[in-house]
């Protein structure tokens, strides 16, 4: 081919990537694609190829409940389509680059996003009144006037996935939602603890194990020690919890802390250190009733998912070290006759809601073989929301 020729097929390259309506998207989809995979990454655009975004905080009243979100936009005094992501068990605050890194990315790529966030919420705090929450906050995102009328776009991520679910299947907050995305997110919250606590994960013919995350274990102890209705079993799951997230496994030190828990404390911490799933499902059935009705209040009901009409796109990496792909696997199965909208994608280039390390074997090995499958899941997110 001449030199010409050349020149013509990099111009109509050019020309496709940012004339077209199908070239934009792949553009920002391999742009979105680099900015999940290199989170904590040092190097960016120049300034005269980068837009500028600006972060606001913002206030919203849940009758004793206060949320602060954060929402990140393009300083250019535009309108653009909205989007909540939804992660609480994370700090998307200043001090994560990688958070930040990610939702200034999305903003420069043409989205308002606002990021629900709680004053003063200790991190790893599960509650009840989370589902509630998110729904307030979209109906509060979606009547703004600083993003595009119409429904918003929804991502939820890892345990926000759950009440994700039950919000997106409100009779008042359905038809505010564009699409939701499901990343690393679970639908039976006592299979995922499960796998919490024996690291094992079994669904049909599915099985596989793991070796337990601590910052989940944290979770776990942290949450069952505020749940608890003694005062001093309180305190000392705090104390085992703080040990965990220390990555301090000190058998001995949980053990004897363990020691002093009351009656109903050592049926619950026999519960969190059981080694088998059966065990842990025998012991689940003798747990007080206030833990059940957490389980059960952050468990989404099929019934009420069946109900969600919006697209529902779910991606999960088989190397999930936190909830198990089979939790994804369970949903998909469960909607894919009811949300003819729904897709799955499974990947496995995340540990969990982190990419893998980003080594010369893993670029290799893990990172090529999955592009194709994440740029085309950004795709489908992109497309549904201009359409």
């Amino acid at each position: 081919m001449t030199l010409i020729n050349w020149l013509l097929i990099f111009v109509a390259i050019i020309l496709l990537l940012y004339v077209t309506k199908i070239g934009t998207l792949i553009r920002k989809s391999v742009m979105l694609y680099l900015i999940i995979m290199f989170p904590y990454r040092r190097w960016h655009l120049p300034s005269w190829l980068s837009p500028k975004t600006k972060i606001s905080d913002y206030k919203i009243n849940f009758g004793k409940r206060v949320l602060a979100p954060k929402v990140f936009q393009l300083d250019d005094n535009k309108k653009h389509p909205g989007m909540i992501v939804f992660t609480p068990l994370a700090q998307e605050d200043e001090s994560s680059a990688a958070a930040i890194n990610f939702l200034k990315g999305l903003a420069k790529l043409g989205f308002t996003v606002m990021v629900p966030l709680w004053p003063g919420r200790p991190l790893g705090t599960i509650n009840e009144t989370d589902p509630k929450d998110l729904a307030g906050s979209i109906d509060w995102f979606s009547k703004q006037d600083f993003i595009e009328k119409g429904p918003v776009g929804l991502v939820a991520i890892s345990y926000g996935a759950g009440p994700a679910l039950i919000a997106a299947a409100d009779e008042h907050i359905k038809n505010k939602i564009k699409y939701l995305v499901l990343l690393s997110g679970y639908v039976d919250l006592l299979a995922a603890t499960e796998t919490i606590v024996t690291g094992k994960f079994s669904y049909g013919k599915i099985k596989g194990e793991v070796e337990p995350d601590p910052y989940a274990r944290y979770v776990l102890f942290y949450n069952i020690g505020k749940w608890c209705s003694n005062h001093g079993d309180q305190q000392i799951f705090a104390k085992i919890s703080k040990i965990i997230l220390d990555n301090n496994q000190s058998d001995t030190k949980i053990n004897a802390l363990a020691d002093g828990l009351s009656k109903e404390g050592k049926t619950i911490f026999a519960w969190v250190t059981a080694s088998e799933p059966k065990d842990f499902r025998e012991k689940f059935s003798r747990l007080p009733k206030k833990i059940k009705n957490h389980y059960q209040a952050l468990t989404p009901k099929l019934k009420n998912i069946f109900s969600i009409k919006s697209p529902l796109l779910i991606m999960h990496s088989t190397n999930d070290r936190l909830i198990p792909h089979t939790e994804s696997i369970k949903l998909y199965n469960n909607i894919k006759n009811y949300n003819k909208k729904s897709s799955l994608v499974l990947i496995s280039a995340f540990d969990h809601a982190i990419p893998v390390q980003a080594n010369f074997k893993n670029i290799w090995t893990i990172y090529i073989p999955n592009f194709f499958r994440i740029v085309r899941f950004i795709f489908q997110m992109l497309w549904l929301q201009i359409n």
